[in-house]
């Protein structure tokens, strides 16, 4: 299953957001996920604001994700459908 993740970093957590997020290293990212699979990341580095598709069977190991962010920023998970499940849920 698809899930999209949005953020929202207020001003007075963008600078350590940043530093958090860009001290990082690749296996950071993948002990960070846990259960998930990333599937692609968009961020809007000029704003406070970016996304995550990610893939899961399990909505809780998502949420799981987003709970090592939401102390410095306000997360949205939602599950979303591909073109194909879409066209079966309204056939």
């Amino acid at each position: 299953m698809l899930f999209i993740v949005e953020w929202t970093v207020p001003v007075e957590n963008r600078a350590i957001v940043w530093n958090a997020f860009g001290n990082m290293s690749e296996d950071d990212h993948i002990q960070s996920q846990g259960n998930v699979k990333l599937v692609s990341r968009y961020h809007k580095l000029a704003g406070n604001f970016g996304f995550n598709i990610m893939e899961s069977d399990s909505a809780e190991d998502v949420m799981k994700w987003c709970m090592n962010w939401s102390p410095l920023a306000e997360m949205n998970m939602y599950p979303v459908l591909g073109d194909s499940e879409a066209q079966k849920c309204v056939q």
